[in-house]
């Protein structure tokens, strides 16, 4: 069982998780119209990820202001998979002897799990409220 936070900063776990939210967004946004701007037709490649990361995110954000607790829920399985991802390409770039690459993604793996525990804790918090 995961350990729950009960604040994150001055403000409760929820209203943090909706700051991490708001932030992704607006990042992924500022992304997308640098790379539409400042590309060419066959770099476009990397905006569908960008989108993507802004629809999960603003997926977040809907499911944590409206407490729906399936929503967040849906998000938290999604970053368990994103840190299993990361893991697998961190173990890839280990046997190709790419050890910065492998640190990089180690770092990112543990980002994405303190993020989750964070989440997790806004969806126990929803979870209570509601019940």
């Amino acid at each position: 069982m995961c350990p729950r936070i009960p604040h994150c900063g001055c403000t409760s776990v929820r209203i943090g998780c909706l700051i991490y939210g708001y932030l992704n967004i607006g990042y992924s946004l500022a992304s997308i119209i640098f790379f539409a701007v400042g590309s060419s037709a066959h770099q476009m490649g990397g905006i569908g990820g960008m989108v993507s990361n802004t629809v999960v995110h603003i997926i977040l954000v809907v499911g944590l202001h409206m407490y729906i607790k399936l929503i967040v829920k849906i998000y938290e399985i999604f970053l368990w998979v994103l840190v299993a991802v990361v893991l697998v390409l961190m173990v890839v770039a280990l046997v190709a002897l790419e050890w910065l690459w492998a640190v990089g993604m180690l770092l990112l793996a543990v980002f994405f799990c303190v993020v989750n525990l964070f989440i997790r804790s806004a969806y126990l918090e929803i979870k209570e409220e509601a019940d």
